[in-house]
């Protein structure tokens, strides 16, 4: 469903509106993340909010692919947001994590323009193809831990 994609990692050109960066990266699986690097003094209750607002957002400008996630995600054909992954206790593939999955996919970052191609599949990046990968690309999740940013208030 390359057009909900597509719609959903404008959000990216959105981050950047209120002044912040996003990095998209896949779960290894079926999910896409996105990174936003935030400095210290950003409460949980405050991020998570944030973004379920982004999520709500999201859904209402384009509310035939993107839904807001309540209980399981991945269901049907929209792009569901999953606002609580930002949660104690909730796992989340780190980058560059080996998935035990068939074909042994790796969480991988991504850049914005393969996003917004919309032909990402998990067994894209594993763990015979992702060396390659970082030595030709470098490694995009580097900015991530650069430097934080602070939400829109």
């Amino acid at each position: 469903m390359p057009g909900a994609i597509q719609a959903l990692f404008a959000q990216g050109e959105e981050l950047g509106r209120v002044g912040l960066r996003g990095y998209p990266n896949t779960s290894g699986g079926r999910g896409l993340h996105v990174y936003v690097p935030l400095a210290a003094g950003h409460g949980f209750g405050q991020v998570r909010a944030w973004v379920k607002g982004v999520a709500e957002q999201l859904a209402t400008a384009h509310p035939e692919r993107i839904a807001v996630a309540h209980g399981a995600t991945h269901r049907g054909q929209q792009v569901t947001v999953g606002h609580a992954q930002n949660s104690i206790g909730r796992n989340t593939a780190g980058v560059y994590t080996l998935r035990a999955r068939p074909g042994a996919p790796v969480s991988t970052p991504l850049t914005w323009q393969e996003t917004e191609a919309g032909k990402i599949r998990p067994d894209d990046w594993t763990l015979r193809t992702i060396p390659h990968r970082v030595m030709q690309m470098g490694d995009l999740f580097a900015p991530v831990l650069q430097g934080g940013q602070s939400l829109p208030k």
